[in-house]
């Protein structure tokens, strides 16, 4: 029911301001980019190229947690030993 205003400070934060509402709510309010009368929902300004560049560079890293995952579990081999043994 109220706004926290802070600073960081020192390698802290420290509160300057606190604004009482009551609303029982966060009062945030959606704000679409290049919104126009006929396309409520606006414009995105992140390209295509640029999406691509990120979406592939998610999944490198999403291949890269997969396989330190993979790699990280423990595995135990016995070299030079017989079937029976």
């Amino acid at each position: 029911d109220q706004t926290i205003h802070a600073v960081e400070e020192d390698g802290g934060w420290v509160v300057i301001d606190r604004d009482v509402h009551n609303l029982g709510v966060v009062p945030v309010i959606r704000m679409a980019n290049r919104q126009r009368t006929a396309d409520r929902v606006g414009q995105s300004e992140i390209t295509p190229e640029v999406m691509s560049i990120t979406d592939a560079a998610c999944r490198r890293l999403m291949g890269m947690e997969v396989a330190s995952e993979f790699d990280g579990a423990p595995q135990r081999y016995i070299l030079g030993a017989s079937e029976s043994a």
